[in-house]
C-alpha cells in the first residue's frame, strides 16, 4: 500500500516536472543552436537571461531525472522478478524496497531543487502565469481523455 501511494506521489511529481518542460521547451534542440523564443517564453515575458537560465535549468533537471526514473524503473522491475517466484526472498524484497524509498526520494528532492531554482530565475508574475499555463495544459489533458459522448 505505501509503495503505491509512493509510486503514485512520485509519478505526479515526474509529470509535472515533465509538464513544466514540455511549458517552457516544446522541443528538443542541439545545446549549441539558439531556438527563436518559443510563444510560452512571450507568454511568460522571460528576458534573455532568465531564457538561458531557465534552459539550464531544464537540461540539468531533465538529465538526472531520466537517470533517476531509469533507475527506478530498474529496481521495480528486479522487484517483480523477486515477486514472480514462489520461494520469495524477503530479504531481497527489503533490500529493493529500500532502495526504490530512496530513488523516490531522490525524485521528490530533485523536484524541490526545479521548484525552489524556478522562484530565483521567474518573478512572482511570471511563475504565476506559468502555473497558469500549467493548469490550461491540465485541463486540455483531461478533456482529452474523457469519453465522447454522442
Amino acid at each position: 500500500m505505501t509503495l503505491t501511494i509512493r509510486r503514485g506521489l512520485a509519478g505526479r511529481l515526474v509529470w509535472l516536472t515533465l509538464a513544466l518542460a514540455a511549458a517552457l521547451f516544446p522541443a528538443t534542440r542541439p545545446a549549441s543552436a539558439q531556438p527563436a523564443p518559443a510563444p510560452e517564453y512571450r507568454r511568460l515575458g522571460l528576458n534573455a537571461d532568465q531564457m538561458t537560465r531557465v534552459r539550464e535549468l531544464h537540461k540539468d533537471t531533465n538529465q538526472k531525472m531520466r537517470g533517476l526514473e531509469g533507475q527506478l524503473r530498474e529496481q521495480r522491475r528486479a522487484l517483480e522478478v523477486v515477486y514472480g517466484e514462489y520461494d520469495m526472498d524477503t530479504t531481497r524484497v527489503r533490500q529493493l524496497n529500500a532502495r526504490i524509498n530512496e530513488i523516490q526520494r531522490a525524485i521528490l528532492d530533485q523536484h524541490l531543487h526545479l521548484q525552489a531554482d524556478l522562484r530565483k530565475i521567474l518573478t512572482e508574475e511570471q511563475f504565476d502565469r506559468l502555473k497558469a499555463m500549467m493548469e490550461e495544459r491540465r485541463t486540455r489533458a483531461r478533456d482529452r481523455l474523457k469519453p465522447k459522448t454522442p
